[in-house]
């Protein structure tokens, strides 16, 4: 599902899943992210921007609400 601007940038959008367990925490870590990433020139450089939501935990180590959200933004350039 890659669109293209012309022969020197291409995008790809992407979403990931992470699930955890861990001895810590009472409740299961389920971390989600959603992201387009743009390829510079092939795979010369790659811009990504991901939108990232994860739980907070309480002190007791149950889920406390969903509100982690975040974005993060990326340059990945060979050299």
């Amino acid at each position: 599902m890659p669109g293209h601007v012309g022969q020197e940038i291409k995008f790809q959008p992407y979403v990931n899943w992470q699930g955890s367990s861990f001895m810590g925490l009472n409740d299961m870590m389920h971390h989600v992210g959603v992201g387009l990433n743009m390829f510079i020139h092939k795979h010369n450089a790659k811009v990504t921007l991901e939108y990232r939501n994860r739980p907070i935990y309480d002190s007791g180590g149950n889920v406390d609400n969903r509100k982690g959200n975040s974005f993060v933004l990326q340059w990945h350039m060979f050299i």
